[in-house]
C-alpha cells in the first residue's frame, strides 16, 4: 500500500537535495505499519498530519540553505570579480554605458507616448477633421486631411446622434493682455463652457462647470497668473483684452474689452497637442457685434471640434454615418469628416491648418530609438558572454571539482546566472550616476525638463528592475548552460573540444556585433545624408537675408500700403512686399475649378495665398511663363491668378496663360510660377493658385543687404511700431523659421548618431577585452614563431585574419536589414535621396578598421613581448 500521491510528492519537493529517500521511506515504513494496524484511513490521516506538521520546518529549512547557498555564490562572485579586475572593469563599463543609452532612450520615448495621455476620458475622445478623398480628381490619387471644421458640428453631432455623448470646440486666438501699464503678449484659445466634460485640464481655483458660461470670461495658467498678478489673488480681477483682427478663428475686426479672471489653471502640461497660457469663453466670441454668425455658418473650417463617443460605437462604424454629412450641409461632395483618435494627434504627420503650438511628432522614429535601446543593450549583453564563454578555461578545474564533489547542474547554472545579475547591479547603480549627469544637457538638447524622480515613479522603477532581470539573464545565460553541462571526465582529460565549441559560438556572437555596428553605421549615414539632403536642396525660392514681420493688428493691415512704401524707403532694404502666407506656412485649400475641352467642370484643390507686389522680388520665385502682378494692370487684383507648374500640369493645358479658372470669380491666369516649396520635404509639392491682395495681408516681407544687420532690423521695428502701437514688434529671418521646421529631423539625427555611436563604443571595448584575453591565451604560440622567424607584420596579419572574415560575414546581415530598415524610413520624405552603394561600403570600411585598430593594438603588444618571457608564460 503506498501514502497518499500528493502528500508524498509535497515531502519530496520540499526535503533537501539527496535527503528525498530516507524521509519518504521513512514514512512509508510508518505508514505501512498504521495501515496494518488502524486501517488504510487512518494511515492517510496520519501522514497528512505529518506532512502539514513538518512543513514549517521545512520551509525554514529551505530558506535558511538557499540563503546560505547564496551567501556562498556571492563570496565566490565576488572573489571572481576581485580576482579578474580588468575584465570586471570591461564588462562593467560596457553594461553601464549600455544601461545609460537605454534609460535616457526611454525617457524620450516614455515622453512622445505620453501625448494627451492624462485626460481621462482620452480613449474615447476624438477630433474632427476634414479628409478630401483626391482620388475624384483628375491625376491625384492621395489623400488630404485639414484640422479645421466647421463651428456648428459639434453641437449638432451632440444633437443628433445619440452615441455621441459631449462635444466641444477649440478656437485660436492671439492677443495682448494689459494690466495698468503692462503688456503681456500670449497664446490663448476661446473654448465652449464644457471644456473641461472632455478634457482633464486642472482648475486650481474656480469652478469648471461655470467658469466658461458667461461671456467676457477668461482663464488663466498659473504661470501667466503670477506673471500678471504677481503673489495677489487673481480671482475676480478685471484685464484688458485686446485682439487682433482674425476673421477666420474668433472675430471680423479688433477687439478691445475687459475680461473677469473666473478659474487659474495648472500650467499646460507639455505633452499636449493643446497648448496655451489662457482660455476665453465661446460666449465672448457672440456677444462681441458681428462675429456670431462665425459659430452658425457651415461654410467655413475655422475651428477645432472634439466629441466623446460612446465606448459601443468604433470610429469606423461613426465615420461611416457621417460620411455623407460634409455633402448634405456643405455641399462638398469629395470632403467627408473623420474622427481623428487624440492619442494619434501628435502623431498625424501632414495635416493642413493643425492647431497652433502642437509640436507634431513622428512615431517611426520612436520605433526607431525603441530598437536602438534594444540593440545597445544587446551589445552590452553580448561582451559580458563573450567574455565569460572566453575565460572558462581558466574555471575548468573549478567546476570540475565542483562537479566531483556533487554540485549539480543547477547549483552552477545558479552561480554564474548570480554573477551576471550582481554585475548588472552595479552597473545599473553606476548608469544611474551617468544619467544624472547627463540628464541636463539631454533635457536641453530635446527641448523638454525630463527629472530622475526613482521613488516618485513606478514606472521608471520596474523599467530599473526589469534592465538588471533582463541584462543579468541574457548576459549570464550561454555562459551558465554552456559552463554547467561539461561533464568532469572531459575537464580532467583535457580541454580543446570545449574550447572549439565555445570558440565557435564566441565567433558568432562577435560576428552578431559586427553586423549590429555595420548596420548601426549604415543608417547613421544615411539619415545624416537625407537631412544635409533636406538643409541644402534648392527649394525653388531664396531664404537668405528675408525678415518676416507677422502683422497682428487691423489698423496696421489696412494700412499696408503705407507701411510698404515707408520701409522700402529704408537703406537696407532691397525688395518689400505683403503676403497672407508666407513658404512653410501655407495652408489654406479653397481650390478652384474649370472647365475642360468637353465643357465638364474640373475641380483641383489647391493651396490659395493673396500676395503683393514683388512677392517674386523678394522670395526670387521664377517664373516661368506670362508675368506677375503689376500695378500697370488694374484688372490684376480682382481678376487674374498664378499657378504654380504642378496646378497648371494638372489642368492638362499645354499653354494656360490667358485661360480662365474660377477662383474667388472667374480669374485669368496671367502666369505660371515654377514650383517652390511651401511645406515640409516630408510632404509633396501641391497645387497652388496666387492672386493679388493689395491690403489685409498677415505679413510684411523684406529683403535686406547683409551689411549692418542689427541697424536694419532696429529701423524695421522703428517704422512698423509707428502703425502698430499696441502690439509688440515681431520679425524673424525666413532661413531660420526653415530650419526650425526641420529641427525635429535635425534632433533625430544627432540622437541617432549619438546612441550608435555609444553602441560602437560598447561593442570596441568588448572586443578590446576580448581580444586582449584570445593574445593572452596565445602567448607561448607567439613566442614560438618569433623564435623561429616570423617577423612583427606578419605576426599581426596572423592575429588578426579571423576577424577580418568575421567582418566580411556580418555584412550579409548588416546589409539587407539596413536597406530595408533605410528604405521604409524614407518613406517619411516626399524627397528623398536614393540608397546608394558607397553608404554600405563605407559603413563596412569604417566597422573594419575600427576592428583593425583595436585588434592591432592588441597583436602589436602581443608580438612585441620578449620570447623568452612569451616561452615561461603559464
Amino acid at each position: 500500500m503506498r501514502p497518499p500521491k500528493y502528500a508524498e510528492k509535497i515531502c519530496n519537493r520540499l526535503s533537501r537535495r539527496g535527503e528525498e529517500f530516507s524521509l519518504v521511506g521513512d514514512l512509508q515504513e510508518e505508514f505501512c505499519d498504521l495501515c496494518s494496524q488502524k486501517g488504510v484511513l487512518s494511515a492517510k490521516v496520519w501522514y497528512w498530519k505529518q506532512v502539514f506538521l513538518s512543513l514549517p520546518g521545512f520551509v525554514f529549512n529551505s530558506i535558511f540553505w538557499s540563503f546560505i547557498m547564496f551567501k556562498n555564490y556571492l563570496k565566490i562572485v565576488l572573489r571572481n570579480l576581485k580576482k579578474n579586475k580588468i575584465y570586471t572593469v570591461i564588462n562593467l563599463a560596457g553594461l553601464a554605458v549600455g544601461m545609460t543609452a537605454f534609460i535616457l532612450i526611454f525617457f524620450h520615448i516614455r515622453y512622445e507616448l505620453s501625448y494627451d495621455g492624462f485626460h481621462e476620458k482620452g480613449e474615447r475622445v476624438y477630433r474632427i477633421i476634414r479628409q478630401y478623398s483626391r482620388n475624384v480628381i483628375k491625376n491625384t490619387p492621395e489623400e488630404l486631411y485639414i484640422g479645421g471644421t466647421p463651428a456648428p458640428l459639434a453641437p449638432y453631432l451632440v444633437q443628433t446622434y445619440p452615441e455621441v455623448l459631449a462635444g466641444t470646440r477649440v478656437g485660436e486666438v492671439n492677443g495682448i493682455l494689459r494690466l495698468e501699464d503692462s503688456k503681456f503678449s500670449q497664446n490663448g484659445i476661446f473654448a465652449d463652457s464644457n471644456f473641461f466634460d472632455i478634457f482633464s485640464f486642472k482648475l486650481l481655483q474656480g469652478d469648471a462647470e461655470r467658469a466658461l458660461q458667461t461671456p467676457f470670461s477668461i482663464i488663466l495658467t498659473r504661470e501667466l497668473a503670477k506673471k500678471c498678478f504677481g503673489r495677489e489673488d487673481p480671482l475676480g480681477k478685471m484685464i484688458h483684452f485686446y485682439k487682433q483682427k482674425n476673421e477666420s478663428r474668433s472675430g471680423q475686426k479688433n477687439e478691445d474689452y475687459d475680461v473677469q479672471v473666473t478659474g487659474i489653471l495648472e500650467d499646460v502640461p507639455s505633452n499636449s497637442h493643446l497648448r496655451f497660457d489662457y482660455i476665453l469663453s465661446f460666449a465672448t466670441i457672440t456677444a462681441t457685434p458681428g462675429n456670431a454668425q462665425l459659430l452658425e455658418t457651415w461654410q467655413r473650417s475655422d475651428y477645432y471640434n472634439y466629441i466623446e463617443l460612446d465606448p459601443q460605437t468604433g470610429p469606423d462604424v461613426f465615420n461611416e454615418k457621417i460620411a455623407a454629412l460634409a455633402d448634405q450641409r456643405r455641399g462638398q461632395k469629395i470632403e467627408t469628416y473623420v474622427l481623428q483618435s487624440l492619442r494619434d494627434i501628435h502623431f498625424k504627420l501632414g495635416i493642413l491648418d493643425e492647431m497652433p503650438g502642437n509640436m507634431v511628432g513622428d512615431i517611426k522614429q520612436v520605433t526607431f530609438f525603441s530598437l536602438i535601446a534594444f540593440v545597445i543593450l544587446l551589445v552590452a549583453c553580448i561582451n559580458y558572454m563573450n567574455l565569460a564563454t572566453a575565460r572558462f578555461t581558466r574555471r575548468l578545474k573549478e567546476i570540475g571539482v565542483r562537479k566531483v564533489i556533487g554540485a549539480h547542474k543547477s547549483q552552477l547554472v545558479r552561480q554564474f546566472l548570480t554573477e551576471s545579475t550582481l554585475l548588472s547591479v552595479f552597473a545599473v547603480f553606476l548608469a544611474l550616476g551617468m544619467v544624472g549627469l547627463l540628464l541636463p544637457v539631454f533635457s536641453r538638447f530635446v527641448g523638454r525638463e525630463i527629472s530622475l524622480s526613482l521613488f516618485n515613479d513606478p514606472l521608471i522603477l520596474s523599467v530599473l528592475f526589469g534592465v538588471v532581470v533582463f541584462t543579468g539573464l541574457i548576459s549570464g545565460s550561454y555562459p551558465a548552460l554552456f559552463l554547467s553541462s561539461i561533464r568532469p571526465i572531459s575537464i580532467f582529460r583535457g580541454g580543446s573540444n570545449l574550447r572549439l565549441s565555445g570558440g565557435r559560438m564566441r565567433n558568432m556572437m562577435v560576428c552578431l556585433q559586427f553586423a549590429v555596428t555595420i548596420l548601426l553605421i549604415t543608417c547613421t549615414v544615411v539619415i545624416s545624408s537625407q537631412i544635409r539632403h533636406v538643409l541644402h536642396k534648392d527649394v525653388g525660392y531664396d531664404r537668405e537675408h528675408v525678415v518676416v514681420m507677422p502683422l497682428r493688428d487691423e489698423e496696421a493691415r489696412n494700412q499696408g500700403s503705407i507701411i510698404l512704401k515707408e520701409l522700402r524707403r529704408l537703406p537696407n532694404v532691397q525688395y518689400a512686399t505683403s503676403s497672407e502666407y508666407i513658404p512653410l506656412a501655407v495652408n489654406n485649400i479653397p481650390g478652384f475649378w474649370y472647365e475642360d475641352e468637353s465643357g465638364d467642370r474640373q475641380n483641383i484643390n489647391a493651396l490659395e495665398s493673396g500676395i503683393n507686389y514683388d512677392f517674386f522680388k523678394v522670395f526670387k520665385l521664377k517664373l516661368l511663363a506670362g508675368r506677375t502682378f503689376s500695378p500697370e494692370y488694374q484688372d490684376d487684383e480682382k481678376g487674374t491668378v498664378i499657378l504654380n507648374e504642378t496646378a497648371a500640369r494638372k489642368t492638362g493645358w499645354k499653354e494656360p496663360v490667358g485661360k480662365m479658372v474660377h477662383c474667388m470669380g472667374y480669374r485669368r491666369i496671367i502666369g505660371v510660377v515654377k514650383d517652390f516649396h511651401h511645406a515640409s520635404l516630408h510632404e509633396g509639392i501641391q497645387p497652388m493658385v496666387l492672386h493679388l491682395r493689395p491690403q489685409g495681408f498677415a505679413y510684411v516681407c523684406v529683403r535686406i543687404n547683409p551689411d549692418n544687420i542689427p541697424r536694419t532690423i532696429s529701423l524695421l521695428k522703428k517704422n512698423v511700431e509707428k502703425f502698430s502701437p499696441h502690439f509688440a514688434f515681431e520679425y524673424y529671418f525666413q532661413d531660420d523659421y526653415f530650419n526650425m521646421k526641420y529641427s525635429a529631423d535635425q534632433r533625430f539625427r544627432i540622437l541617432f548618431g549619438s546612441f550608435s555611436l555609444l553602441a560602437v563604443f560598447i561593442a570596441c571595448i568588448g572586443l578590446f577585452g576580448l581580444s586582449s584575453f584570445v593574445m593572452e591565451q596565445r602567448t607561448k604560440e607567439i613566442g614560438i614563431r618569433k623564435v623561429l622567424g616570423a617577423s612583427l607584420p606578419g605576426l599581426i596579419r596572423l592575429l588578426s585574419w579571423k576577424y577580418i572574415i568575421l567582418v566580411v560575414a556580418a555584412n550579409a546581415v548588416a546589409w539587407p536589414l539596413a536597406y530595408i530598415i533605410m528604405s521604409r524610413w524614407l518613406q517619411n520624405f516626399a524627397f528623398r535621396i536614393d540608397l546608394e552603394a558607397w553608404m554600405f561600403l563605407l559603413a563596412s570600411l569604417i566597422t573594419l578598421l575600427i576592428v583593425m585598430l583595436t585588434v592591432s593594438i592588441q597583436s602589436f603588444r602581443a608580438a612585441r613581448t620578449d620570447p623568452v618571457r612569451s616561452l615561461r608564460f603559464e
